[in-house]
């Protein structure tokens, strides 16, 4: 089902895309392919029931960019668990010189993949010289907030200023 409503989204944002890239209004043929992306519109709707949002903080600091996401779904306690738990291997892999394997371990998604979207960014900031345990803070309470603090020179140098 996970698998479904993502690539009813992606077919979503690629119309959506497109649309905006060409400056256009949607054609009749894109109106109707939204009407059968049916998964994506009953999660939609259950979301907006339940009042379910994403909320993006972001803030410039002298030396540091902070992002801040919101997710008001509430987490359950083993998910964070787990993605906590990806996280750690991915870091002991990547210790011993095998940080590849994590992510040919990991490539079965059946359990929804849980800590590899973060395991994937610890990657991304290690090869930047930032340390995701000082960069990343996830924190689920009644909502999940991850908050990402990314220091300026690391990111000047990335991007080769």
């Amino acid at each position: 089902m996970v698998r479904e409503v993502l690539n009813e989204e992606a077919r979503h944002l690629s119309i959506k895309n497109r649309v905006y890239r060409e400056q256009r209004e949607y054609t009749d043929e894109e109106k109707e392919v939204f009407r059968k992306l049916r998964n994506l519109q009953k999660i939609r709707a259950a979301m907006k029931r339940n009042d379910f949002k994403i909320i993006l903080r972001m803030e410039a600091r002298d030396d540091t960019v902070c992002i801040e996401v919101t997710n008001t779904a509430p987490i359950l306690s083993h998910d964070l668990s787990r993605i906590r738990e990806k996280r750690r291997e991915n870091w002991q892999c990547r210790a011993q010189g095998r940080e590849y394997e994590f992510f040919v371990d990991n490539i079965d998604t059946s359990e929804s993949g849980f800590g590899l979207g973060y395991a994937t960014i610890d990657c991304h900031l290690l090869n930047m010289g930032i340390d995701p345990e000082n960069a990343i803070d996830i924190t689920s309470d009644r909502d999940t907030t991850v908050r990402l603090n990314l220091p300026l020179d690391a990111l000047r140098k990335k991007c080769g200023e």
